[in-house]
């Protein structure tokens, strides 16, 4: 609205720029407030420009309705505000400046959203912060052109399953899959988790003793070794929950949700030159995947739980996506592969060369399912003496 009143710019018609951005504004909100589940963040919009049942609204019939305009007008309108920021970027650039037009950026997006509808894509609303989105659900689309390659090598330490990986990229069925042995000492890494508990959302629900046996396995992990460790979990909610219950005597450095590259990079720091902290972050962040933690910077990671996705429409959609894409396997595709390499990702964080020593542990009981992936794992009810041994020896 600030740039809109800034250049006050207007539609051919004469009508201010900021009516339009007013009126996409009070759609998305109407849309919100129909489609979002309540205890939800986002929401499924029908997957057509005009939604058969007139009564389930669409973006799109909001803007009509509220704006009193046919969708040939609301095209026009988008469109003209996409050139509106085409102008300012280029008067910003001519000036030495960042060509950057939020205008522009509505104008863009909205024109591709009315353009565009691809039956591998999903439309969703959500709040906090307000927005429409487009979610792409089949990264074949963007991986067809490795099949005009003369050849394609694909290497990762968490690429498995590598069977998923091949079909999910949209590799050829003759594709070769290696998996090769690590050559850093077996020696160096133990890998274990806890058969008497969970982060299950349905036990820690249904049964308060689980949780509180689960802080507690926690508070005895982290008293009984001096050295750095980093605990990561599923989700920012679990993470915040289980600080305020831990009792920990140890300096504490977190990762936030929206935290900045430079405040965590500090953080990281600052965690790598203690000695005995506690580092938490999430699976599937920035901590527990791109940053390395050589030598006795990180010496025991502890995985609370299964990184499995959380529920939502989101997820319901791109698990029903691919049970059809791929025979009904939707559950392994969607939910179990992506939690296997968070997973293995978070735990790959204490050894990082071959004069690195580790102690992985897994919090959660389901981890046995995963000794296909990690071979390594073994089950434990007694850690704490393991973790003597491991790091006597």
């Amino acid at each position: 609205m600030v740039e809109s009143n800034k250049y006050g710019l207007q539609l051919a018609d004469g009508r201010h720029t900021t009516s339009f951005l007013n009126l996409v504004e009070a759609s998305i909100e109407s849309l919100s407030d129909y489609h979002i589940p309540d205890n939800d963040e986002e929401g499924l919009l029908p997957s057509h420009l005009v939604a058969p049942d007139s009564e389930v609204p669409t973006f799109e019939t909001e803007m009509m309705s509220l704006g009193k305009m046919t969708l040939h007008n609301l095209k026009r309108d988008s469109s003209e505000i996409a050139k509106m920021g085409q102008l300012i970027r280029q008067n910003l650039l001519d000036h030495g400046k960042r060509p950057r037009s939020y205008v522009g950026s509505v104008g863009d997006f909205l024109c591709r959203w009315l353009d565009s509808m691809e039956s591998h894509s999903i439309r969703l609303v959500g709040n906090d912060p307000q927005r429409l989105e487009t979610v792409c659900l089949d990264p074949r689309i963007m991986t067809g052109f490795l099949d005009s390659t003369a050849g394609v090598v694909s290497m990762s330490g968490t690429i498995s399953p590598l069977e998923m990986f091949r079909d999910l990229v949209g590799l050829r069925p003759d594709t070769i899959l290696e998996k090769q042995v690590s050559s850093f000492p077996r020696d160096n890494k133990k890998m274990l988790y806890l058969k008497d508990v969970t982060t299950s959302y349905a036990e820690l629900n249904s049964n308060p003793r689980v949780w509180d046996k689960l802080i507690e396995r926690l508070d005895s992990i982290t008293t009984s070794f001096n050295g750095n460790i980093a605990l990561f979990f599923p989700s920012y909610k679990l993470l915040e929950s289980a600080l305020e219950k831990l009792n920990l005597s140890k300096p504490v450095y977190r990762e936030y949700h929206g935290m900045e590259q430079e405040e965590l990079m500090r953080t990281v720091e600052s965690f790598k030159s203690d000695n005995g902290a506690i580092l938490a972050g999430v699976m599937g962040g920035r901590l527990a995947e791109g940053i390395d933690y050589p030598d006795t910077s990180l010496e025991m990671a502890v995985i609370v739980g299964i990184p499995y996705p959380a529920p939502g429409v989101r997820q319901e959609a791109l698990q029903h996506y691919y049970d059809v894409s791929f025979d009904g396997r939707g559950w392994e595709f969607a939910v179990e592969s992506p939690a296997i390499r968070k997973l293995l990702q978070a735990a790959g964080r204490v050894i990082r060369s071959e004069t690195d020593k580790g102690f992985i542990i897994i919090t959660d009981s389901r981890a046995g399912r995963f000794l296909e992936y990690a071979p390594e794992l073994e089950a434990t009810d007694d850690i704490i003496p393991e973790i003597h041994r491991f790091f006597e020896a």
